[in-house]
């Protein structure tokens, strides 16, 4: 038996393990790009709270 066969049921095999490998890590892109736009709007939120807050505490100092 010539050890450079190969099984055309391990090939199907390793094929749809490389597809599926391909596919889980493109879902894992888009779960990424989900979280930082979730983090975004946060993120402005906090910039704006902060931005009142300093802007609240100029105005009570200067009265």
């Amino acid at each position: 038996m010539s050890s450079t066969h190969v099984d055309p049921a391990v090939a199907a095999a390793q094929a749809e393990v490389e597809r599926n490998r391909e596919q889980l890590a493109q879902t894992v892109d888009h779960l990424q790009q989900n979280i930082e736009a979730k983090k975004r709007p946060a993120a402005i939120v906090a910039a704006v709270a902060l931005t009142l807050g300093v802007a609240v505490l100029v105005w009570r100092k200067r009265r």
